[in-house]
């Protein structure tokens, strides 16, 4: 069977230990951003003003901030800022057909970090691929 878009509840540390088919390496990118740089940015006056979708463009836009690990780290903190509030964040795509020079989140890496600081269990995601590439991945279909 196919996955496409398969709406699920992934359990967070099932996604750590997951090996993807065709990767050696984690399924998603931010781990350089420390629970302890988060905490910082928070207490900080950084983050005033910071809006996601006016900054977003730029770190699609210009490759000069893409790898800028100071602006992935406000997004980061940005983000648990507005979770903490209520925000839903919107589901993490996951998708095993990615090449072998992709992580395996398509969509969401900075959303898994700053669950990960928020110590969440489970996580939104939608999946695609093989259900043979997902077998060892703890997911709950919501379909």
């Amino acid at each position: 069977m196919i996955f496409s878009n398969l709406k699920c509840l992934v359990k967070f540390n099932s996604l750590e230990k997951w090996k993807h088919p065709n990767l050696d390496k984690k399924c998603y990118m931010y781990t350089f951003v420390t629970d302890a740089d988060i905490r910082k940015m928070l207490d900080s006056s950084e983050l005033e003003g910071f809006e996601l979708k006016e900054h977003w463009c730029d770190l699609t836009n210009n490759s000069s901030v893409f790898e800028d690990n100071h602006i992935h780290l406000k997004v980061v903190a940005k983000m648990v800022q507005l979770f903490r509030t209520g925000e839903k964040p919107h589901p993490v795509v996951i998708n095993s057909n990615n090449d072998i020079s992709c992580y395996c989140v398509s969509d969401g890496h900075h959303r898994l970090r700053a669950l990960k600081y928020m110590q969440a269990k489970e996580f939104l995601a939608k999946i695609s691929g093989s259900e043979e590439d997902f077998k060892t991945l703890d997911f709950k279909r919501l379909d």
